[in-house]
């Protein structure tokens, strides 16, 4: 595959994602090309996974914390069916069936998987090249680890261990390489464990679209599968919302609590460490305003919210600037005007 396949291949994913925003109706149906991942979950959680989606607070209870913090799922439901029989008290025994928007920036211990998504990059050491791009000298510090033969070793189909490996150079196992991996935005990671089977370990919470679950273990392919708990509430909270963490990336050490955002009616409003001063951030990672404020609500479903600068005073701001009341049809000041 050269490396116009690769531009198509990364074209499409694109549409993919942008088809997940915009097609409730198609997730409901099954009408997608999204990976499907599985999950086992307590019965007494599901209707709330259902409802919210899932967060870092769920994976700290959900055995989410070995390697690295994230939702551990299994890309073979075979491989769910297995752990169903012997860690149904660990994990649950509902098993939940989810869609993911993709694999991108993913470190991918799967043949067929890299290929799908790395096209002629799919071997280990292609996808450090392109995953470390941006980091020469870390990319280089890899190559010359003693774990670098483990990182990118085929030998053995338990490429758990490749993984292993490479949190180990990136700051360690457990969730010591979670600082590393936001700051490189390495977004999960696709392998083969002894334990589990065939594991993917997805860092985006809110990259995860539950679809639907089942019961009896999935024993019959039609009727296993519900989709009552499906909702657009699920959707909103999930496809359409942005996990803080990976949204922010690098810039994460420059906010106080981070995981705590949430992106509300289009703007995440943030905290700035240095000060605890707000301000909100739009999709593109855009601050809104060119001044921070000592206090702010939530965006309402207006694009309005109430704010408070360093001399007490009171006002609204939306994208438009700075508004006496949210009743006014024109701001006093314009963020331009400010500079």
């Amino acid at each position: 595959m050269d490396n116009i396949d690769l531009k198509i291949k990364q074209m499409l994913r694109e549409t993919i994602n942008e088809y997940l925003e915009q097609s409730y109706d198609d997730l409901r149906g099954g009408k997608h090309n999204l990976p499907i991942v599985y999950q086992l979950a307590k019965r007494d959680r599901v209707e709330k996974i259902f409802k919210n989606g899932f967060s870092r607070e769920y994976a700290a209870t959900a055995g989410g914390n070995y390697y690295c913090t994230g939702l551990y799922t299994t890309f073979d439901l075979q491989s769910t069916l297995n752990n169903s029989q012997d860690k149904a008290d660990l994990y649950g025994d509902v098993i939940i069936k989810m869609a993911i928007k993709s694999y991108d920036r993913f470190f991918i211990c799967n043949k067929k998987i890299a290929r799908e998504v790395y096209g002629d990059k799919y071997r280990m050491e292609d996808q450090l090249e392109i995953l470390f791009e941006k980091y020469p000298q870390i990319l280089q510090n890899i190559r010359n680890h003693p774990n670098y033969s483990t990182i990118i070793q085929t030998s053995s189909s338990r490429t758990a261990q490749n993984v292993a490996a490479l949190l180990e150079v990136l700051g360690g196992m457990q969730c010591r390489a979670d600082d590393n991996l936001n700051r490189f935005d390495i977004r999960g990671f696709v392998f083969y464990g002894a334990n589990d089977g065939y594991v993917a370990i997805i860092r985006d919470f809110k990259a995860i679209v539950p679809l639907a679950y089942s019961l009896d273990k999935a024993r019959t392919t039609d009727k296993s599968w519900r989709n009552d708990l499906f909702t657009e509430k699920t959707y909103s909270n999930t496809a359409g919302d942005y996990d803080p963490i990976i949204f922010l990336g690098n810039d994460i050490s420059y906010y106080k609590n981070p995981k705590s955002f949430r992106m509300i009616n289009g703007y995440m409003k943030v905290q700035r460490a240095i000060d605890g001063h707000y301000n909100f951030l739009d999709k593109d990672k855009n601050l809104l305003s060119p001044i921070w404020f000592k206090l702010a609500s939530d965006m309402n479903k207006d694009q309005m919210a109430l704010v408070k600068d360093d001399d007490g005073d009171t006002f609204y701001i939306n994208p438009y600037g700075f508004f006496n009341s949210p009743d006014d049809d024109y701001p006093f000041a314009q963020f331009s005007d400010i500079g």
